[in-house]
C-alpha cells in the first residue's frame, strides 16, 4: 500500500510538471540596443569635460551611446567656468542633442585698499590682502566695508563673464578747481563730482528750462517785429484819413507789443544767466569733500598706479589718465 502511494504522488507531480509554461528565452541583443538611446553634448568652448550620472564621458563635443530611456543628469565643468547640470531625456533609438553655453569666472583683484581690514562680500566677511584675486560669479555683487573714517559703506559692484578687474579705494581729493571747471561747463557736472546728488539733477533741468524760455521769447519778439513792420507800412501806404489813424493805432500797439516782448526775452536772458553763475558758486562755496570710495578698474589698464598681482613679484607701473 505503501508502495502504491508513492506511485500516485510521483504521477501527480509529473503531471503538474508536464502542464507549466516554458520559460521565454532571453531577447537577442539587437532587440536590447533597439530599446537604448544617445546623447550629443555641444558646448560652446573646448575643454568641457562631460559626466553623465556620475561616469565620465569624455570632453564637448562629444555623443554617448547606449544609454538608457528615460531621464538622465548631465553635468559639464571647466576651470574657471561656472559648473553646469542639466537633465536629459533619452528616448529609444533616437539621439538627443544638449547644446550648453559655458559661462566663464570673472576675476577680483584687490589693490589699494588703505585702512580697510575687513569687508563683505555677498553677505561673507573677508579680509583681502593687497594683490589677491580671486574668482567671483559675473553680476552685480554687494560690498560693505568701513572706510577710514569708520563710516559703513555700502557698495554694489558688477563684472560680466571673463571681466578681470582691480578693486581698489578711491581716496584721492575732490578739488575746488576741478569743480568750478565742471560747472562752468555743465551746469550740475561740478555738482555730480561734488557727490550732491540732489543738485546735479535739478541744475540741468532748471537751466534746460531757463534755455527753451530764452529760445521762446527770442522767437516771440520777432514775430512782434514783423507785425510791427507790416502796421508801418500799412501805415505810410495809407491814403485815406480814416484808414491812416486805424493804422497809427495799430502801429503804436504793435511797438507795445514789441517792447512787452524784449522786456520778457531779457528776463529770461537774465534767468538764465543768473542759475549758470549761481551753479558756479555753488562749486565755489561748497567745495566737494574727500571721497572714499571703492572703484573697479580693468587690470590691462594703464595708469601711473603701482600694483601687486599674485604671481608677481614686482609692483607693475602703468600709465592712465584721471581727472
Amino acid at each position: 500500500m505503501k508502495y502504491l502511494i508513492h506511485v500516485l504522488i510521483l504521477l501527480v507531480c509529473s503531471l503538474s510538471l508536464s502542464q507549466t509554461r516554458p520559460v521565454a528565452s532571453p531577447a537577442p541583443e539587437a532587440a536590447v540596443k533597439k530599446v537604448k538611446g544617445s546623447v550629443l553634448v555641444i558646448a560652446n568652448c573646448a575643454g568641457v569635460s562631460v559626466d553623465i550620472d556620475g561616469s565620465p564621458c569624455g570632453h564637448a563635443p562629444v555623443q554617448v551611446d547606449e544609454l538608457e530611456i528615460g531621464r538622465h543628469t548631465v553635468k559639464l565643468s571647466r576651470e574657471n567656468y561656472l559648473e553646469q547640470r542639466k537633465t536629459v531625456v533619452i528616448k529609444a533609438g533616437k539621439t538627443t542633442t544638449l547644446k550648453v553655453t559655458m559661462t566663464e569666472y570673472a576675476y577680483l583683484h584687490f589693490g589699494n585698499l588703505p585702512g580697510i581690514s575687513e569687508m563683505g562680500l555677498n553677505g561673507i566677511k573677508i579680509s583681502p590682502a593687497p594683490g589677491e584675486k580671486i574668482t567671483i560669479r559675473p553680476g552685480s555683487h554687494a560690498v560693505v566695508f568701513k572706510n577710514p573714517a569708520h563710516q559703513l559703506v555700502k557698495q554694489s559692484l558688477k563684472l560680466g563673464p571673463g571681466e578681470s578687474r582691480i578693486l581698489e579705494l578711491d581716496t584721492r581729493p575732490k578739488t575746488r578747481r576741478s569743480a568750478i571747471f565742471k560747472s562752468m561747463i555743465l551746469p550740475g557736472w561740478g555738482q555730480h563730482y561734488a557727490g550732491k546728488s540732489a543738485l546735479s539733477v535739478l541744475y540741468p533741468i532748471l537751466q534746460v528750462g531757463a534755455l527753451s524760455g530764452v529760445l521762446y521769447t527770442i522767437n516771440h519778439y520777432n514775430n512782434r517785429v514783423e507785425e510791427y513792420d507790416q502796421s508801418r507800412d500799412a501805415y505810410l501806404s495809407a491814403r485815406d484819413v480814416a484808414d491812416l489813424e486805424s493804422a497809427r493805432i495799430s502801429m503804436f500797439k504793435k511797438y507795445d507789443d514789441i517792447e512787452n516782448a524784449q522786456k520778457q526775452c531779457t528776463l529770461m536772458i537774465a534767468a538764465a544767466a543768473g542759475l549758470w553763475i549761481w551753479n558756479v558758486l555753488d562749486a565755489v562755496i561748497w567745495p566737494p569733500a574727500q571721497r572714499k570710495i571703492l572703484q573697479l578698474r580693468p587690470t590691462d589698464q594703464s595708469g601711473l598706479h603701482p600694483f601687486l598681482l599674485p604671481d608677481q613679484r614686482t609692483a607693475r607701473v602703468g600709465l592712465c589718465w584721471r581727472f
